[in-house]
């Protein structure tokens, strides 16, 4: 198929940030520096990660970040994480990059932690249903003025 491409999938180790910040440059049009990768994913009280690195043609072209957490469950305390980053090379959105980097991401933190959760968008949550444990949250909303809320959508009933 033409948009399969050879990703190869590592784990984030010191010296890829560079490429990492060249990276969200891109796609967020501001500067990163290495003290930003350091302080997310190196530095954190575990000093452990579950990053991965999309490589191709010897060269970082996506991450995938997600930040372990020590999680207080009962009267005993799991290792959980947190998904969070995910960037890749804007020219090779769509591009089946994010699959294998998140395979690997995945594989790691399901034997290493207990629990795991994310947040996402659309286009993310689409791809992580595909990984049998993305569900939507249902939204919910606690009305603490009913009379507010009747006059200002239903201004004829609340008369």
């Amino acid at each position: 198929m033409e948009n399969d491409i050879n990703v190869q999938a590592r784990p984030y180790r010191k010296g890829d940030e560079p490429y990492l910040s060249a990276i969200l440059k891109k796609i967020y049009h501001q500067e990163f520096n290495d003290d930003y990768w350091w302080w997310k994913y190196l530095n954190n009280p575990l000093r452990a990660h579950f990053c991965y690195c999309a490589v191709m043609d010897d060269r970082i072209v996506g991450f995938a970040g997600s930040i372990p957490y020590r999680i207080k469950c009962k009267d005993r305390e799991i290792i959980g994480a947190q998904i969070t980053d995910l960037a890749v090379e804007p020219d090779l959105k769509g591009k089946k990059v994010f699959s294998p980097i998140q395979k690997a991401k995945l594989a790691d933190i399901k034997a290493n932690t207990d629990a795991f959760y994310g947040f996402t968008n659309e286009n993310s949550f689409r791809v992580y249903q595909n990984f049998d444990f993305a569900f939507r949250v249902p939204r919910m909303t606690r009305i603490l003025n009913t009379s507010a809320l009747l006059k200002s959508r239903l201004p004829s009933v609340a008369a």
